[in-house]
C-alpha cells in the first residue's frame, strides 16, 4: 500500500500526488486518521486485499486527513472533495472518481474494489 505523504515543499508533494495518478490507472485511496478506531481494525484487511492476486491491477493507497501528514488537503485540490468522516475509501479510474464508501465494513470496500475491477 503506497503512503502518500508530503515532501517539505508543497510544489514537491503536487508532483508526487500528479504521478501516482499519472502511473496508476485503477485506484482506491483509504482516507483515515491514526486515532480513528474504525480505521485502525479494518486497516489489516485492507492491507490483504492490497496483495489478492486478483486485484493486481489496482493502486491501493493511504492518505492521513490530519497531522503533519496532512496530504488530505493537497490532494483534495484535485481529486478527494467532500469528505467528511473516516475511515472512507474513493476509488478512481484514470483520474476519475469511480466510487466511494465511508465506514469500516470491509464487505463493503470489496465491493468498491470489485467494482473499479471490472472496468
Amino acid at each position: 500500500i503506497a503512503h502518500l505523504k508530503g515532501a517539505a515543499k508543497k510544489k514537491k508533494s503536487e508532483r508526487e500526488y500528479d504521478k501516482f495518478f499519472e502511473d496508476n490507472s485503477k485506484i482506491i485511496l483509504d482516507i483515515y486518521t491514526p486515532a480513528c478506531g474504525p480505521c485502525k481494525l479494518i486497516a489489516p484487511k485492507i492491507e490483504v486485499l492490497s496483495h489478492d492476486p486478483k486485484y493486481t491491477k489496482i493502486s491501493f493507497a493511504k492518505i492521513n486527513a490530519v497531522g503533519n501528514d496532512n496530504d488530505f488537503i493537497l490532494a483534495g485540490e484535485k481529486h478527494v472533495k467532500n469528505v467528511s468522516s473516516v475511515p472512507t475509501f474513493i476509488t478512481f479510474h484514470d483520474g476519475k472518481e469511480v466510487d466511494r464508501y465511508t465506514g469500516s465494513n470491509i464487505d463493503e470496500v470489496v465491493k468498491l474494489v470489485d467494482k473499479l475491477n471490472k472496468i
